[in-house]
């Protein structure tokens, strides 16, 4: 394989991973050597050695710079790579474990030319010995007792923002109650049809937005246009089918969060916008992705971009990466393929998630009542994946949120909002709004 063609493999990665961020923790972790570089010996055992070397003179080591290292192999591709070690890791041993595999399956094919017993035994022993290997992966955990020092500093930096430890919810009440979508989270936002379930998960998306946080977004039905100017309705109210119909009379006199909006408005909005300083918000629409978004994929592009939240619009529309026949395990599959990238990647993951039939029977006997985590469609896997889950309907005032599924603390809260999907509408209502018997 050439240099060129090699230029994005994983072993590249990971070289360029210790130049960049000066890290080789790893290599000395798991014993990494340069068998794990097919093609890239020479420049992996340039940086360990320049690390041993300067270990010795200073006591703490350090990679050689880039100026030197290209000096040496100037045919190196270099670039930034994602600061994702384990992950990097993980991938690189299965290419190991791979090769090797492969080289035990020949080894085993020679010996049954002579001996089938012997052969049989041979690749017993040796599949045994890989499976101790590919172990590797497995981690030395935490001493609870000697470490218990880092859980007193986690919990003075939480009364420190007022148990705000992950992004805002944009809804002051429910942040008491959730902290904030965290790290680890897999949010489930479960909504019968048409209920504006995929309008709250843009709403949820911008408020991360203006809190600094890089959005990634998946939509399995959506334009880039038509989710443009869903963005633009929710974040400063221009009214959504006007955008659409192409009516410069964006506002609403009837509506006082609103008032009259004007084309000449929306074209300084833009503008403002354009030249503004929030993070991207980027979205991904099965056209770009050249058919439906897999969590592989999600991956993928969360190693280029390196996004602190994502949404997707909706679970039913990804693709399974394992294949699964039946729709049940499908979803099953991929709600548990989510739930192991928000621990791969320490970043939440908003999707939305329609309710079955029952559900909407149920309504129509109580228009007030709630789809309930039974209600789920296709399949109860991803409940049960979830870390939280969301209950959202329209009412005849507005709208509603129940917490129905809280790992981390309270469930079966209720929270009531102004809802207006036209005009992006999505207000909380405070106590004395409640009691003025509004809802």
């Amino acid at each position: 394989m050439s240099k060129e063609i090699a230029s994005n493999t994983v072993a590249v990665q990971f070289l360029n991973y210790m130049l960049h961020y000066e890290d080789v923790s790893l290599v000395f972790e798991y014993n990494i050597d340069e068998t794990y570089f097919p093609g890239y010996e020479q420049e992996f055992n340039y940086i360990i050695n320049h690390y041993q070397q300067t270990k010795l003179l200073d006591g703490k080591g350090c990679v050689p710079d880039k100026v030197s290292f290209l000096a040496q192999f100037p045919e190196f591709p270099l670039f930034q790579p994602p600061q994702t070690p384990n992950t990097l890791y993980r991938t690189l041993l299965e290419q190991k474990c791979y090769s090797m595999f492969i080289e035990e399956l020949q080894k085993g094919a020679e010996k049954s030319k002579v001996d089938s017993f012997e052969a049989i035994e041979y690749t017993r022993q040796s599949m045994l010995e890989l499976s101790r290997f590919a172990n590797k992966t497995i981690g030395s955990g935490k001493d609870l007792i000697r470490q218990a020092g880092e859980r007193l500093e986690d919990y003075i930096k939480r009364i420190e923002v007022n148990g705000l430890i992950g992004i805002s919810t944009g809804d002051k009440r429910m942040d008491e109650t959730l902290h904030g979508w965290l790290p680890e989270d897999l949010v489930v936002v479960l909504a019968r049809t048409n209920e504006g379930k995929s309008w709250l998960l843009m709403y949820y998306l911008i408020q991360a937005v203006l809190q600094g946080k890089k959005v990634g977004c998946y939509s399995g039905e959506m334009s880039h246009l038509l989710l443009g100017f869903r963005f633009d309705t929710m974040y400063k109210h221009f009214g959504n089918s006007q955008l659409i119909g192409g009516n410069p009379d964006l506002g609403s006199l009837e509506i006082p969060e609103v008032g009259p909006k004007t084309m000449k408005e929306y074209r300084e909005y833009i503008n403002a916008l354009i030249k503004g300083d929030l993070p991207e918000f980027r979205v991904f629409t099965q056209k770009d992705l050249g058919g439906k978004c897999s969590v592989n994929t999600m991956r993928v592009l969360q190693d280029r971009h390196a996004f602190d939240i994502w949404g997707l619009d909706q679970l039913s529309l990804m693709s399974d990466d394992r294949n699964g026949r039946e729709e049940r395990i499908r979803y099953a599959n991929i709600s548990e393929d989510l739930a192991r990238f928000t621990e791969e990647y320490q970043i939440p993951i908003l999707t939305v998630h329609q309710a079955n039939r029952k559900s909407a029977d149920a309504k129509k006997k109580d228009p007030n009542a709630s789809p309930q985590i039974e209600d789920s469609f296709g399949s109860d896997a991803i409940m049960q994946n979830a870390t939280r889950v969301i209950s959202f309907m329209q009412i005849a005032n507005g709208a509603k949120a129940v917490i129905k599924k809280n790992r981390y603390g309270t469930k079966g809260k209720e929270f009531f909002y102004t809802w207006n999907i036209n005009f992006g509408i999505f207000k909380p209502m405070d106590t004395q709004e409640l009691n003025d018997g509004l809802f």
